[in-house]
C-alpha cells in the first residue's frame, strides 16, 4: 500500500510469461494481480506453461529483484507515516514480499518509520489468514480497537478483519480494486488516515 509497485510487478510477470511461452496482456496481468494475488497468477501460468511452480516462482523472484529499486513509493506515503509518527502512532509492516522489502523501503527513505517488518521471511500463511497481524498484536501488546491495518486489496480487509482490527481500504482514482463490505473504512488518499487514527485514539 505504501509502494506503487504495480508497475515493477506487471512488467516482471509480462516478462517471465514470455519466456515460458506464455502471452497475456499486461491489463489481465494486472487485475489478476489486485484482485488476487501474484502467487494465484503463478500457479495459473505454471499450469498454463506446463511446468512447475516454484521453478516459475524462482524464476519470478529473479526477474523482479532485477527492478525492484525502480518501485516508488504512494501519492503521499512519507507525508502520511510522518504525520502518524507526530500523532505517536507505532507503525508496522505485514507484507507478502521477501528480502527486498527492507531494501526498498531504506532506498525511499521510510524505513525509519517502522518498529517491525514482517515479511515472507518469517513464513506465516498467506493473507487472508491473519497470523502477521496477530503475531504484531501480541507481541506488542497492541489494542484490537485502535488498531488499523491498511491495505489496497479485498484481500487485505479480510485479512484485517479475521485479526479483529480495523480494515482501512485504500481505494485511490483509477483503482480497479473494489469494496466488497469487508474493509471498516475507505479512503482515496493516503493522507486521510492520520485523521481517523487520531478519531480511533479519542473514541470518534
Amino acid at each position: 500500500t505504501l509502494l506503487d509497485s504495480y508497475a515493477v510487478i506487471v512488467a516482471s510477470l509480462a516478462e517471465l510469461c514470455g519466456e515460458f511461452g506464455l502471452r497475456i496482456p499486461e491489463s489481465e496481468i494486472y487485475d489478476q494481480v489486485i484482485t488476487d494475488s501474484v502467487t494465484a497468477f503463478l500457479r495459473g501460468a505454471a499450469d498454463a506453461a506446463g511446468t512447475a511452480f516454484e521453478k516459475m516462482k524462482a524464476r519470478y523472484s529473479a526477474v523482479s529483484a532485477q527492478r525492484v529499486l525502480q518501485i516508488r513509493l504512494m501519492n503521499n506515503a512519507a507525508q502520511t507515516l510522518e504525520r502518524l509518527r507526530q500523532l505517536g502512532a507505532v507503525q508496522y509492516v505485514f507484507t507478502h514480499r521477501g528480502r527486498t522489502t527492507e531494501t526498498v523501503l531504506n532506498h525511499l527513505g521510510i524505513g525509519q518509520y517502522f518498529e517491525e517488518v514482517v515479511t515472507s521471511l518469517n513464513a506465516f500463511p498467506r493473507k487472508p489468514a491473519p497470523d502477521g497481524i496477530r503475531y504484531l498484536v501480541d507481541r506488542y501488546g497492541l489494542d484490537r480497537g485502535q488498531t488499523a491495518y491498511v491495505g489496497d486489496r479485498t484481500i487485505d480487509m479480510e485479512c484485517a478483519r479475521c485479526a479483529g482490527v480495523e480494515g482501512i481500504l485504500y481505494l485511490p482514482p483509477g483503482s480497479r480494486c473494489r469494496a466488497n463490505g469487508t474493509e471498516t473504512r475507505i479512503v482515496q488518499d493516503l493522507l486521510e488516515i492520520p485523521e481517523i487514527c487520531s478519531g480511533m485514539h479519542t473514541g470518534k
